[in-house]
């Protein structure tokens, strides 16, 4: 009993931040899953906080194209004000991550739509 609530406590639920804007309807969102070492403090210029602390998350956005201000921070490397942007399609899940090139002490973030991710995958 003891090694299965450790197990839980131990995985990575992704934190749900419910819906961006409610008044747009579900058809016309889409899923963004956020990495755990990202911290999002602005959406299309609008102040927000979408953190939660070494956990993933999750946001319903609506279609667009939408951008984002992003920062970065894990173990030694640290990266403020990232701007990221992409257009988003209804129905779709995407993926914000983080790539870290230690050697060059460099931090970049990319948004990887279904395609992108299944491309990533095979190569």
């Amino acid at each position: 009993m003891v090694s299965v609530i450790f197990f839980l406590t131990g995985c990575d639920f992704p934190k749900d931040l419910g819906v961006y804007d409610k008044s747009v309807p579900p058809e016309q969102r889409c899923t963004l899953i956020i990495d755990k070492t990202l911290y999002i403090s602005k959406f299309d210029d609008k102040r927000v906080s979408w953190a939660a602390l070494s956990r993933t998350k999750t946001i319903q956005i609506p279609e667009g194209n939408h951008s984002f201000v992003v920062h970065y921070a894990e173990y030694d490397q640290s990266a403020q004000n990232i701007l990221v942007s992409k257009f988003f399609r209804a129905g779709e899940t995407y993926e914000m991550r983080a790539f870290v090139n230690f050697n060059l002490g460099s931090v970049s973030v990319n948004i990887l739509g279904k395609e992108e991710r299944l491309r990533n995958f095979v190569e």
